[in-house]
């Protein structure tokens, strides 16, 4: 038999004799349990004493790697059909305790730290989240609030407050320019000033926006913008599309400053315009309402300015009846062209505000009882956008009121702009007492020989820019001057006169410097 043979023999006869381990195969467990049986003929230490094991054969590595299998449980092959048994589970060996991690090593005296440094962001986080719920709620009422305000009709809603707005007076009138081709007129109408809101009504002002639909600001530039103290004034370059047709014009637009932000004045045309008062044709935007004449007809004539002499005259193309010098009648700038008089205060500035205005302007006339003086100047009423030109030299302080008969016709209107100007402190009427006296009297409470300017350092005598006249009344009677009427526009200049003459009566404008009797030597 062969020796594999013999082993197999051997180890299952030792395991029907009830030996529990197999010296031949090294099984350490039978595959059943063992039955009692008969006694065995010789005991195993006489077996072993008479016939001693014989050493075990030198395993190839077949069998070292099948032992091995053996050894750990698994079943492999025809020698371990019988001899293996799975082990029970408390004979299996204990694994090794893995060690803790390193988390779980730290001191309780850690953890508690950790803890403390953890509480004050926990508190953090809880307190974000009241002001957030705070703001909602505030956001919810506000937004409830409003929605309660515009179901009220536009006349029953409260003064809402004011938005701070830019510094510059620019920056304001082209937002109200913005609100308004953005059809949100209750936005522009709170850019007006208070008494302009106390004209016009937030509702009368929506309804002119709405009759005049649709209605676009479609260009707007500022060629000059002067600010002094709390008012400015711009020159403002515009062009309107609306359900009338579109336009071109130039107007002047003052602002005044209230609560430290800048707010629009309404102009006179606006205010006839949105109340319903104006011309139903007439064209209105946030800043200028233009109109068709002072007198609510056709101009007289329609030119363009060529130059600027000085505040108050002008020179026109083309040539009116061989004429082309304008002097703008009712109102008097003060001089700057005059060397008998030298520089009057705020003189340049209303030159310079002139020629900003109408240089190269189209400009429509209008002309009033008399159409020319001695002199072959024309005396007229300036038109530019729609804006009498007089009024607004008044109306911004850079002239004064100057009433000469038989050319009235707009006193009253130049009066009321003037008190508006004075009232708010603006251009000639802002300047200090000593220069208000050098100026010329036009029956308006300053100039030179006025209360308050007597004895003045500012005299004729100590400024050859001192002036000073009669009321209007008195120098329309002033008599002649060379045997020729007085320019009925008045404010004679010795550049107009071949000199030296007689001085008229009163020398209503001051043309006899010295008091010698000659005037314009």
């Amino acid at each position: 038999m062969p020796v594999e043979g013999r082993e197999r023999a051997g180890c299952d006869q030792g395991l029907r004799e009830g030996y529990r381990f197999c010296p031949n195969c090294g099984t350490p467990w039978p595959a059943r349990p063992v039955k009692a049986g008969p006694a065995p003929a010789f005991t195993p230490g006489e077996i072993l004493a008479k016939e001693p094991p014989p050493a075990p054969p030198v395993a190839s590595p077949k069998e070292e790697e099948r032992v091995a299998e053996a050894r750990r449980g698994w079943n492999s092959g025809p020698v371990h059909e019988t001899a293996h048994v799975p082990s029970r589970k408390a004979d299996l060996p204990t694994p090794p305790l893995q060690p803790a991690p390193a988390w779980f090593s730290v001191p309780i005296s850690g953890l508690f730290t950790v803890a403390l440094l953890m509480l004050p962001v926990g508190l953090v986080l809880a307190g974000c989240a009241i002001p957030h719920s705070q703001t909602d709620r505030a956001g919810k009422e506000r937004g409830a609030e409003k929605a309660a305000n515009d179901e009220r009709p536009s006349d029953e809603k409260g003064p809402e407050p004011k938005k701070p707005t830019s510094s510059a007076p620019e920056d304001v009138l082209a937002s109200q320019y913005q609100h308004v081709n953005a059809g949100d007129y209750g936005a522009a109408y709170d850019l007006f000033d208070d008494q302009s809101q106390q004209l016009v009504s937030r509702k009368q002002y929506g309804a002119y926006f709405a009759s005049a639909a649709p209605y676009e600001i479609t260009s707007y530039s500022f060629p000059s913008v002067r600010v002094q103290g709390d008012t400015a004034s711009l020159v403002v370059d515009l062009a309107v599309s609306s359900s009338t047709g579109e336009d071109r014009y130039r107007v002047t637009q003052r602002m005044v400053r209230e609560d430290g932000s800048w707010r629009v004045v309404m102009r006179k045309e606006q205010v006839a315009s949105f109340t319903g008062t104006g011309s139903s044709s007439a064209n209105a935007s946030a800043s200028a309402s233009p109109s068709s004449g002072g007198s609510g007809k056709n101009y007289d004539a329609t030119v363009t300015v060529s130059r600027v002499v000085d505040g108050d005259t002008v020179e026109i193309s083309p040539r009116i009846g061989g004429n082309e010098e304008v002097r703008l009648i009712g109102i008097d700038t003060p001089e700057t062209k005059d060397p008998s008089e030298g520089v009057e205060p705020y003189g340049p500035e209303a030159s310079a505000f002139t020629t900003d205005e109408l240089t190269g302007q189209s400009v429509g006339l209008e002309f009033d009882v008399e159409r020319e003086d001695q002199y072959d100047r024309l005396l007229a009423y300036i038109y530019v956008g729609g804006e009498m030109f007089n009024e607004v030299l008044v109306d911004e302080g850079y002239a004064q009121a100057y009433p000469y008969e038989p050319n009235t016709k707009y006193e009253d209107r130049f009066a009321v702009a003037q008190e508006e100007a004075r009232a708010a402190g603006v251009g000639i009427w802002g300047l200090p007492l000593a220069q208000q006296c050098r100026l010329a009297d036009r029956g308006n409470g300053i100039g030179e020989g006025t209360p308050g300017c007597e004895g003045s350092s500012a005299s004729a005598s100590a400024s050859p820019a001192a002036s000073a006249s009669p009321p209007a009344a008195s120098s329309a009677s002033a008599g002649s001057v060379g045997g020729a009427p007085a320019p009925s526009g008045g404010d004679l200049d010795c550049d107009q006169v071949d000199g030296p003459i007689p001085t008229p009566p009163g020398d209503p404008d001051n043309l006899d410097g010295d008091g010698d009797g000659l005037a314009c030597e």
